[in-house]
């Protein structure tokens, strides 16, 4: 998996280049992965992290390819996510203490009636 982030920063704000790949690489277990990241000086507000499982909006990206990459291979994006759970920090190389990622993901697909969807995107 090769990721090119490319993210919005203010004049003079600093957010870590790092911070673009540790979320995505802790959601999956994806051996080869590759990131690259690259802030675009704008005048803007500093940034800041966001509520949710990823610090910022850059992982919205990523999570759009998944699914574009799912459709590709006539994978159900869902189950392609399922698939990759990592079971130990790819960082740190230490085994996660707890994780309920595949059960947050298989609870919001049945909440969300994931089963009775069309399959191809719609746009």
């Amino acid at each position: 998996m090769r990721y090119d982030a490319e993210h919005e920063q203010s004049r003079t704000g600093f957010f870590p280049p790092n911070e673009y790949h540790e979320a995505p690489s802790r959601l999956y277990d994806i051996p080869n992965y590759l990131g690259s990241a690259s802030n675009i000086r704008i005048d803007r507000q500093d940034l800041g992290y966001m509520r949710a499982p990823h610090p910022q909006a850059a992982c919205f990206a990523f999570e759009s390819a998944i699914d574009e990459m799912a459709y590709a291979l006539k994978k159900d994006p869902v189950e392609l996510r399922l698939s990759h759970d990592a079971t130990a920090d790819p960082i740190s190389g230490k085994p996660f203490s707890s994780r309920f990622l595949n059960d947050c993901l298989e609870e919001g697909a049945r909440r969300f009636g994931w089963a009775g969807r069309l399959s191809s995107p719609v746009g």
